[in-house]
């Protein structure tokens, strides 16, 4: 089943929504683990816009320094839903946590990557082969970026079983790279941008835009349990989340200033990065491409049935 909120779609949401709104002052609470990345976008509009309070939701961020560590974070109770990305989500799965796909955040079309292998000056390179024995750091071990970035390399001839990778917190990369313990970084946007800027990355291999098709490039997720137990407030959250990825897409200037204070980063920086492509919809196919991924790379034990595992 494909979750694809269309105008029809998002009405029928915001109707449900409204039914099952409570008073204002009973606004049913959500909070969403993430980690700082322009991705989200639609979510800060939802808040920061009063998109989500409108439909009768309260909804709090809760910064994580990774991803992996969004679905226990679920497990726990410590969050509601969580905004991640599909390697994360399909290992957890993989793993046996019951979680459901409840929401699109992007899509990343082809041409316009939001990451990039990026090597401090002085380190060489002369095509994917040449990064054999170098170290390179990784915002999380066995996420969606290392499925991609083994993917480009395999497809071009070379291993990544010969790379050591590291597992690095994004915010930390730029200084990391400053120094010599590593030779470069598999690094997503905002932080893209600010190494670019400020000159720390000797060169840019923007592998990323050689995808050879749109890719979805992240979601909301929660537990199957919590779904069930609170369609109300799923409704209110997709329809806010719905307004906020609308807002945001219609009125870049807008969305870049609300997404500044969730990123942490100065004006130059968020003005300067690429603008992400908001998108709530969701298919079992844009799932099955990372499913089929992740296979290939030998990352998950058993297919997984995107119908299974996306929310109605």
């Amino acid at each position: 089943m494909a979750l694809n909120l269309s105008r029809r779609g998002l009405a029928t949401l915001a109707a449900a929504a409204s039914l099952a709104r409570p008073a204002r002052a009973e606004l049913a609470k959500i909070r969403i683990g993430y980690t700082p990345l322009v991705e989200f976008l639609g979510a800060y509009a939802g808040r920061e816009r009063g998109f989500f309070a409108a439909h009768g939701v309260d909804v709090s961020f809760t910064a994580l320094a990774l991803n992996p560590t969004i679905p226990p974070a679920l497990e726990s109770g410590s969050v509601e839903i969580g905004a991640i990305n599909p390697a994360v989500f399909l290992l957890a799965l993989d793993g046996g946590l019951d979680l459901q796909l409840v929401a699109g955040a992007t899509v990343t079309p082809k041409g316009h990557g939001i990451m990039a292998l990026v090597l401090r000056p002085g380190v060489a390179y002369d095509g994917p082969a040449s990064l054999a024995g170098k170290r390179i750091m990784l915002p999380g071990l066995r996420t969606s970026v290392e499925v991609l970035f083994r993917g480009w390399l395999r497809a071009r001839g070379a291993s990544g079983e010969r790379i050591t990778f590291v597992e690095m917190a994004s915010n930390r990369m730029p200084d990391a790279l400053r120094g010599t313990n590593f030779d470069g970084a598999v690094i997503v946007e905002p932080y893209l941008t600010r190494v670019v800027q400020e000159g720390i990355a000797g060169r840019v291999v923007r592998f990323a835009d050689e995808l050879g098709t749109d890719i979805i490039g992240t979601f909301y997720i929660a537990e199957r349990a919590w779904v069930a137990a609170n369609p109300g407030p799923l409704a209110a959250f997709r329809a806010g989340l719905a307004e906020g990825s609308a807002f945001a897409m219609a009125s870049e200037e807008q969305g870049r200033a609300i997404m500044a204070p969730y990123l942490n980063l100065p004006p130059a920086v968020v003005a300067g990065m690429p603008y992400p492509h908001l998108n709530v919809s969701v298919s079992e196919a844009g799932l099955a491409f990372w499913i089929n991924a992740m296979m290939a790379e030998g990352m998950l034990t058993r297919a997984i049935d995107p119908r299974a595992v996306i929310a109605a």
